[in-house]
């Protein structure tokens, strides 16, 4: 009974934050640049709205999340005994090429050794991109929308996957950046991806891989090409074998990757909370689902809209390339951790929501997409239970 009242407790609390955040960003939107009373509100609002869900983040016991005792209590323990000043904590962390976490592991705990100011400012490195992204693409793209996005689809694996989430992010900001040069390199977008590719170890795949997406979708023949990469995709079972074999061999390959490659194609070591016993489970296929209607939902409006936009095309297709990655491992391996693999690609689903309700019966198409959201995010965490321990909220006071 207890845990069924801390579980209605935490559902109230999150959408009261979630919807809080949202009327933020919708009223500040609602304002517009108005004079000077009306920026000063607009960006207050939009202020309190970054604030509420960071401070949610950072408020949180440490039981909150999986990898909060995984390895941010063990990383704060460990740079608060090392010595040497930041070189010291590098060498204490060994996380390279990881070095803006531990800059920021560097940081948090010169102030504290408590793990709230570094679990906020997580959450505000996650979050603050996403928005600066949907500021951004203003244009073509609705700002409450797309937090709505973030917060109903991915809020709750942020509070667990954290490293990544943040690099996924920059990788977010930079192609929105990319998108509003039309689609050339700049300094912006180099230094957002440069962000990702040292706030985590799979920064630099998804850079690249996301980079050359969005070239594809001004191409002439970019259907044709997008085609090539989902196959590419289905073959991975084959693929990455053969690839892991061949970097392994030249030496290219680091500790940790090796330790991925023994863990996924040959499955040594592995976790038991990774695997499951049958992907075609009723809980495995309804995870697989689920996906598919994230995905799939504002996949299908930004077709029927009619809306030839390339940019709209590349988050379309950088958002399929996710599915079908997570898809093919969770089959291919019987796993849930394809989720992460597949991460950098599924954040693209912030910015395709609010393209979806493009073209007519805006105010329809969004009322669907929100609903559809909080169904995902509804049944995704309180039913299938996959919270990453985030679903049942305690604060650190």
């Amino acid at each position: 009974m207890a845990d069924i009242t801390e579980r209605i407790y935490s559902i109230v609390l999150y959408i009261v934050v979630f919807f809080c955040t949202i009327g933020c960003f919708w009223l500040g939107e609602q304002l517009g640049p108005r004079g000077e009373k009306g920026a000063f509100c607009r960006k207050a609002l939009f202020l309190l709205g970054i604030l509420l869900p960071c401070l949610l983040a950072g408020l949180r016991a440490d039981s909150v999340g999986r990898d909060v005792s995984v390895y941010i209590v063990p990383n704060i323990k460990a740079a608060r005994a090392a010595h040497g000043g930041f070189p010291g904590v590098c060498k204490a962390l060994d996380m390279a090429p990881e070095y803006l976490y531990m800059v920021l592991v560097y940081l948090t705990t010169r102030i504290t050794d408590d793990a709230g100011l570094l679990l906020f400012l997580i959450q505000l490195l996650t979050f603050l991109p996403i928005v600066i992204s949907a500021i951004r693409l203003k244009k073509e793209v609705s700002i409450p929308l797309a937090v709505a996005a973030y917060l109903f689809c991915f809020y709750h694996q942020t509070l667990n996957i954290m490293r990544q989430s943040m690099a996924c992010s920059f990788i977010l900001l930079g192609t929105a950046y990319l998108f509003c040069n039309d689609m050339k390199l700049n300094f912006k977008t180099i230094l957002a991806y440069l962000c990702a590719a040292f706030l985590h170890k799979t920064g630099i795949f998804g850079v690249v891989t996301v980079y050359a997406l969005c070239r594809l979708s001004t191409a002439k023949t970019r259907r044709k090409l997008y085609y090539l990469i989902y196959a590419a995709i289905i073959l991975v079972p084959v693929i990455l074998p053969l690839l892991f074999t061949y970097l392994s061999s030249l030496g290219l390959l680091s500790q940790h990757y090796l330790w991925y490659g023994d863990v996924f194609l040959y499955r040594r070591g592995v976790p038991a909370q990774w695997l499951m016993k049958s992907p075609f489970s009723p809980w495995a296929t309804a995870i697989v689902l689920l996906l598919i209607w994230r995905t799939g939902i504002p996949c299908f409006y930004t077709y029927i809209n009619g809306i030839h936009n390339p940019r709209i095309a590349s988050v379309r297709s950088i958002s399929i390339c996710g599915l079908l990655m997570y898809v093919v491992i969770h089959y291919a391996y019987s796993t849930i951790y394809g989720e992460r693999l597949a991460l950098p690609y599924a954040f693209f689903v912030i910015l395709l929501v609010p393209y979806a309700a493009q073209g007519k019966l805006r105010m329809q198409k969004k009322t669907v997409l929100l609903l559809a959201m909080f169904v995902f995010w509804f049944c995704y965490t309180f039913i299938l239970g996959l919270d990453g321990r985030a679903g049942v909220y305690e604060f650190r006071i």
